[in-house]
């Protein structure tokens, strides 16, 4: 029975010979050849984790925007509202003051009427007195 093969020869391939100048230039050419892989490998991830960043802070911009739009929002509307307040206020000021003018001047014309009919009553009264009665 047959040893399995081991290493090199497992693979299928030919073992590297150290002992010519070929060998070591096999060699050094793979190390180059390894090493241009995993630096172009540590680039691609660099840069790819370059964009996650720019997505991740992207992503937070915009979401620092629309909450900045929703403050401005809400603070508008409670502005709206103060100034709607504020003009209400005033125009219901405005109507107090106007009743109680109002009412200031019925009653003086009330007074005046009741006053004038007072007056003629009493001098109709005095009419009645004068008058003979049969």
């Amino acid at each position: 029975a047959a040893a399995a093969p081991t290493g090199a020869y497992a693979l299928g391939g030919q073992p590297v010979l150290l002992n010519n100048d070929n060998g070591w230039s096999n060699v050094a050419r793979f190390t180059t050849l390894a090493l241009a892989r995993v630096a172009t490998l540590e680039r691609q991830r660099q840069g790819a984790a370059t964009m996650a960043m720019a997505r991740a802070l992207k992503k937070i911009e915009t979401r620092r925007k629309q909450d900045a739009l929703a403050a401005l929002k809400r603070e508008s509307c409670l502005s709206g509202y103060k100034q709607a307040r504020g003009r209400a206020e005033d125009m219901l000021s405005k109507l107090q003051q106007l009743v109680m003018s109002f009412d200031l001047e019925a009653d003086r014309l009330a007074e005046g009427i009741i006053q004038s009919t007072l007056m003629e009553a009493e001098s109709s009264d005095l009419n009645l007195n004068f008058v003979p009665r049969i």
